[in-house]
């Protein structure tokens, strides 16, 4: 049995042979239906903001009668972060999906010799060579301009926002304005991890030579 051939066991236990066409059909129907998974989950995610956001709206509007206007305005940083977060982590599961959908392409170009599926090989090798310092960069901007934001309201409104207010709400609001910033590290940390962890597979450095080649010559 050469290697590309694989060798499957019959009902009677004869060996039948499925060629480097039908394996190339099996593995192409994988990655389909990865694929399929992939634009599935990005589309929950995405038509997860607006029923999210009407319902902090609806919550705040069912509030008004039980906390100040201040405190309201106090809140809305905090929901524009958190719909940040959100964002940050449709984009980490799109990313592990396409490293993934990589290790498929990678498999298809060992059979076939071919590079007939790469799109998501050169994303995963520019995404490693990148590392993670632009997520590291962008969230100690957005969060340095979010406690920014928030501490001033804090001073203009603060007396006022949390004046008569219950001791669980306090905690809770508390817990709130930090919660998005250490999750915007911690996704930030991921990002950092999941990229130096996926290895360039035989594609990724096929590529790589080509696009080389490709500049040399020009």
């Amino acid at each position: 049995m050469d290697g590309h051939d694989i060798e499957l066991r019959s009902g009677e236990d004869r060996p039948q042979k499925l060629d480097l066409k039908d394996q190339l059909a099996i593995v192409l129907k994988e990655y389909e239906s990865l694929r399929k998974q992939v634009d599935q989950g990005s589309a929950f995610m995405q038509s997860l903001v607006i029923p999210i956001a009407v319902a902090l709206a609806g919550a705040m509007i069912g509030w008004q009668n039980k906390i100040p206007p201040e405190l309201a305005i106090l809140t809305v940083p905090v929901l524009l972060m958190c719909g940040l977060a959100a964002a940050q982590h449709g984009e980490a599961y799109v990313e592990h999906c396409g490293q993934m959908l990589a290790d498929v392409e990678d498999r298809v170009f060992q059979m076939s010799g071919l590079p007939l599926l790469w799109h998501e090989t050169k994303l995963a090798a520019k995404r490693k060579a990148a590392g993670a310092r632009g997520w590291w960069s962008a969230v100690v901007l957005l969060s340095t301009a979010y406690l920014g934001c928030e501490f001033w309201l804090w001073s203009v409104l603060g007396e006022r926002a949390f004046g008569g207010v219950r001791k669980e709400i306090r905690i809770v609001a508390c817990i709130a304005a930090v919660t998005p910033v250490l999750y915007g590290f911690a996704m930030a940390a991921r990002f950092q991890y999941t990229r130096r962890k996926w290895s360039p597979t035989r594609l990724a450095k096929h590529l790589c030579i080509e696009a080389r080649e490709d500049a040399e010559v020009s």
